[in-house]
């Protein structure tokens, strides 16, 4: 075989195939950005702006991404030109579980947290004083899962049983600091 052929093979073709892959991702990943779309914005008592986007990561999974919105956008009318920084601070993937047509919300709670709620649920607490969360699981499904796993194999998976849990794990925690912050 002629040295030119073997060159082609050994270091054009992997090459080829490399910068197909990455172009590709970079699709992909426009795609997935310009699904999201906004949900909701509040303005903090400081002047803070925080969005929340919904969007969906693959067939049959729902994602909301809180931000905190930086510059002189404020998200409200869904253009961010002029944000000139948005800072992821948590994401929660669902497998639509609940019903897909009930979308979260965020909300400002007493002046201090960032509360994401979908259906009369809380799910996320945000502490917008000291920039953490405080009650979190960016995929609650599959730590649901995953406790039952542990639990017991005869906890199948199924919305009420998942209810139940998301209520002990992240509904009633977040329950008790916020009644905690109103005592």
């Amino acid at each position: 075989m002629h040295p030119v052929t073997w060159m082609y093979i050994i270091f054009i073709v992997p090459l080829a195939i490399a910068i197909i892959a990455y172009l590709a991702l970079q699709v992909y990943i426009r795609i997935k950005r310009s699904s999201q779309h906004l949900v909701n914005t509040v303005v903090s008592p400081d002047g803070r702006n925080f969005s929340l986007y919904m969007g969906f990561e693959s067939p049959g999974v729902t994602a909301w991404h809180a931000y905190e919105l930086e510059g002189n956008g404020n998200g409200a009318s869904g253009n961010t030109r002029e944000v000139t920084r948005m800072r992821l601070l948590f994401i929660l993937r669902f497998m639509d579980m609940l019903d897909p047509n009930e979308q979260g919300i965020i909300t400002i709670y007493g002046n201090k947290y960032l509360l994401l709620e979908r259906d009369g649920i809380y799910f996320s607490l945000y502490d917008i004083e000291a920039d953490r969360s405080l009650v979190h699981e960016s995929d609650p499904q599959a730590e649901y899962s995953a406790w039952a796993e542990k639990e017991s194999s005869a906890k199948a998976f199924n919305e009420e049983a998942y209810l139940v849990w998301v209520k002990e794990h992240l509904h009633s925690p977040i329950a008790a600091i916020l009644e905690g912050e109103n005592s």
